[in-house]
């Protein structure tokens, strides 16, 4: 069943937000992103950064759902094109790359 949120996703957090990203895939719940859930698969995540940077959850979310070899690889696209993974300073020159090194627990 497809939920208002999931209906009008630009309107909850508007493009090239995560909340609305995942808001695309009628599958997911999200809001505010610090927790999200997958209806079919009834399953939930939670969310929480150390340094309390949102910066990096769509890679998080995007590394959990590679991890449960989520379904609609279109999200995790989406996921990852909100967020690049080449770190660059000011001037452009690349410094740095953002690599997920967690995994979850089975």
């Amino acid at each position: 069943m497809t939920s208002i949120l999931n209906q009008e996703y630009e309107m909850v957090a508007s493009a090239n937000f995560i909340c609305s990203t995942l808001l695309e895939d009628s599958n997911i719940v999200a809001k505010e992103v610090s927790c999200f859930g997958l209806k079919k698969e009834k399953l939930g995540f939670a969310l929480k950064v150390l340094d309390g940077s949102e910066d990096v959850w769509p890679n998080i979310v995007a590394s959990i759902l590679e991890q449960i070899h989520y379904g609609n690889k279109e999200t995790i696209a989406r996921l990852r094109a909100l967020r690049s993974t080449i770190m660059k300073s000011d001037g452009g020159i690349e410094v740095g790359a953002v690599h997920e090194v967690f995994r979850l627990d089975k």
